[in-house]
Order: C-alpha cells, then structure tokens, then sequence
C-alpha cells in the first residue's frame, strides 16, 4: 500500500494509524535515542511524535514527493528541542556512530577523534546537532534537511556550514 493511501486511510479510520507507528516507529526511537543517549527518555519523546503526529493527522497534508517520515522527524526534532529548552542542558550523539564522520578523522582508527567530535558536538546548539545528525546519520539531503527544519534550503546550506566549522573548531580546541 502506498504511505499516501494509508495516510488518507487512516484519516478516515485512526485504527489504520497504528500501521503507520509500526511502519515508522524503528527510525524516528532511533533518530530520538541518538540524540538524547536516553533509552527511557527515547521512548517518552518517541510515544509523544506519534501522539501529535495522531492528534494532527486530520490537518496534515499530504505533498507529492515529500515522505510522512519527514514530518514525524520534524516533530522528533521540536520534541527534543523542547525537552533541551526545559532541561537547558545540551545532549550528544552516540561515540559508536563516529565511523560516519571518516573525513575528519586523522588517526587510523578514530577512536581519539570520534570522542573529539563526540565532545565537541554536545557543546553545539540543539539546532546544529540536528544538522549533523540528519545530514550525516539520516543521510538526508539538504532539501530534505530544510523541509524537517522548516527552513528554506538556502537557510540550511548556512546552517550545515556553520554546524560543520563550529564543530571543526570545538574539536581543535579539544585536540590542543
């Protein structure tokens, strides 16, 4: 079945939304725990992206080439913004994903770096980190990124090079 026939099925029936959870619920507790470190608070913040994702499913709008995964990742990410801003605390990114990041890396193994860079993006804005996660461990291009973000693709461009040079810098002053 098609996500925009189930989608529209599921506005008409809500039973049918728990196939869209069971489609989807694996990527956005992922996406949640790797960006909060929190197994417990993963699935707190996940239960509540399928919650308003289910409570505004009547005014969603289906658009043509634009997955539903990508909404629910843009209310993972205000989920997790939101829980920051009450928490004021700033969460990192998994030290066993690092691998990703291999054009950083300066030593064969990258076991200093990736806990350089594990360090240093926890000292970036909730924003940016969402930057970096979507962009290097979603593997989501800049449009995509911009749509998650709800921003223009031009704004996202700046972001990801902001993210990328504040992070370059935060990891060489780990490294002197």
């Amino acid at each position: 079945m098609e996500e925009e026939d189930l989608i529209k099925e599921a506005k008409a029936n809500p039973q049918i939304f728990a196939r869209i959870v069971d489609l989807y619920y694996d990527l956005i507790l992922n996406y949640v725990y790797k960006r909060t470190l929190d197994k417990e608070l993963s699935f707190d913040l996940t239960q509540q992206t399928f919650l308003k994702a289910f409570l505004n499913l009547k005014n969603f709008k289906v658009h043509k080439g634009t997955p539903y995964s990508h909404y629910l990742l843009k209310l993972a990410t205000n989920e997790i913004n939101m829980y920051l801003r009450k928490r004021k605390e700033i969460l990192g990114i998994d030290p066993d994903t690092w691998g990703r990041f291999a054009l950083l890396e300066k030593d064969p193994e990258g076991e200093e770096t990736g806990e350089a860079i594990y360090r240093a993006l926890q000292k970036l804005s909730p924003r940016l980190q969402s930057v970096i996660y979507l962009k290097f461990f979603q593997d989501l291009s800049l449009k995509e990124i911009a749509h998650v973000l709800s921003v223009s693709e031009v704004a996202c461009r700046v972001l990801t090079y902001r993210a990328l040079k504040k992070l370059k810098k935060e990891i060489e002053a780990l490294e002197e």
